[in-house]
C-alpha cells in the first residue's frame, strides 16, 4: 500500500465519545468508496517506535469520480469512537487543525458490485453504530452512477437518539437523489428508546427496536405484496401465485422453472399453492401454514450491505439467509 502524508483541516464532536477527522490529500487519494486507510499511530508507551497502524473507513470526500467506479479525492474524512484509555482514539483525540497525519492505503474489498446500476433495483444498507462511515461513502457514490428509479433503504442501529449523527448530510442526500429520481429511506432503529415517545428526526424515520425487528417488518411487507394476485380456473382446488411484483421492482418473465438471476442466486418465478376452494382463493389470496414468508423466492436484484461487529454482520446475514436472501445477494465488512 502507498503511504501519503497528509494534514488535518477539521476535527468536530458528532455525539457523546463520536469524532470526525477530515484530512487533506495533497496529489490526490483515489479510491473506491467503502474502502478503508491505515491511520499510523505513534504512542510513547508502545514497545517498538515503530508506528501502529489502525484502520478507519473513509466517511466522506471531496472528488471526482474516476476508473472504474474509484474516487480521486483532494479531501476525506474518518469517523472514530473515543474509548477511555484506548492507544489509537487517545492519539487521534490530541490531534488539531493543522497536524500532519500520516496514512497507508486504500485497503478493502468491502465494495458495491460495479454491475449495480445495470442490475439492482434496491439496496439495503444494514450497519450498526460507527459502522456508517463506509455506508455513507457508497451512498453518495450512488449519485454518480446512473441508476435511475434505483430504490435505497439505510437501517441504523444506535442505542439512543443522542448517539444520531449525520442530520446535515442525510438531509442532503435525500435533496440530491430526489433530484435524480431515487428513493431513499433512512430508518433509525434505536434499541435503547421507548415505543411512544420517540422524538422526531428531520427525513429519518425512528424506530424504538433493534435493527432486526424493523428489517423484518420490510421483508414482511413485501413478501405480502409479492403473493398476488392468484387466480385459480373453476374446479380447481389448487392454483398458481405469479410472483408480478417484488422488494426491488418487477420480476422479469413469467418462467415457472428455476433460473440465475444477476447476482448468481437462484429465482423463481412461480409457486404453486394448495386451496381449500377456489372462491377463498380468488377472493382472497392465501399461503398454507407451512409455507412460511421465509420460503418466498426473493428478487436477486436485490443486494444488502451490511456492517458492523463481527458479532452483528454475522447475525444479520444468518438472520436475511433465514428469511429467503441469497448468500451472494449480500456485500460485509466486521469491525473489531
Amino acid at each position: 500500500m502507498l503511504t501519503h502524508t497528509t494534514s488535518i483541516i477539521a476535527h468536530t464532536q458528532l455525539a457523546p465519545s463520536i469524532w470526525s477527522i477530515r484530512l487533506a490529500c495533497p496529489g490526490g487519494f483515489q479510491f473506491a468508496p467503502g474502502q478503508y486507510i491505515l491511520v499510523h499511530i505513534d504512542h510513547t508507551d508502545l514497545s517498538t517506535k515503530a508506528p501502529y497502524p489502525r484502520a478507519y473507513s473513509i466517511a466522506e470526500y471531496t472528488g471526482e469520480p474516476a476508473e472504474n467506479g474509484q474516487i480521486l479525492a483532494s479531501e476525506i474524512s474518518i469517523i472514530y469512537k473515543q474509548y477511555a484509555g484506548g492507544v489509537a482514539t487517545s492519539f487521534l483525540k490530541s490531534k488539531q487543525v493543522g497536524d500532519p497525519l500520516t496514512i497507508q492505503g486504500p485497503a478493502g474489498h468491502y465494495t458495491l458490485p460495479r454491475h449495480l446500476s445495470t442490475e439492482a433495483k434496491e439496496v439495503n444498507f444494514v450497519v450498526t453504530g460507527t459502522g456508517i462511515a463506509p455506508i455513507m461513502c457508497m451512498v453518495r457514490s450512488l449519485l454518480i452512477v446512473h441508476c435511475p428509479f434505483l430504490i435505497i433503504h439505510l437501517f441504523w442501529g444506535l442505542p439512543t437518539i443522542r448517539d444520531v449523527y449525520l442530520q446535515k448530510e442525510f438531509k442532503a442526500l435525500k435533496k440530491e437523489f430526489a433530484r435524480r429520481s431515487i428513493d431513499i429511506t433512512i430508518s433509525l432503529c434505536l434499541s435503547r428508546e421507548q415505543m411512544g415517545v420517540l422524538p422526531s428526526v428531520d427525513q429519518c424515520e425512528v424506530f424504538g427496536s433493534r435493527i432486526q425487528s424493523v428489517l423484518d417488518k420490510k421483508i414482511d411487507t413485501a413478501q405480502h405484496n409479492r403473493s398476488i394476485p392468484v387466480t385459480c380456473e373453476p374446479g380447481q382446488s389448487s392454483g398458481t401465485c405469479q410472483l408480478t411484483g417484488s422488494v426491488l421492482g418487477p420480476i422479469h418473465g413469467s418462467r415457472n422453472e428455476p433460473h440465475s438471476g444477476p447476482f448468481g442466486v437462484r429465482e423463481v418465478n412461480t409457486l404453486s399453492l394448495d386451496f381449500p376452494d377456489k372462491r377463498s382463493a380468488i377472493r382472497e389470496p392465501c399461503v398454507p401454514a407451512d409455507l412460511e414468508s421465509s420460503q418466498l423466492p426473493r428478487s436477486s436484484s436485490e443486494l444488502f450491505s451490511l456492517c458492523g461487529s463481527g458479532v452483528f454482520v454475522e447475525e444479520m446475514r444468518a438472520h436475511l439467509i433465514a428469511r429467503g436472501v441469497g448468500p451472494k445477494q449480500m456485500v460485509f465488512e466486521r469491525f473489531s
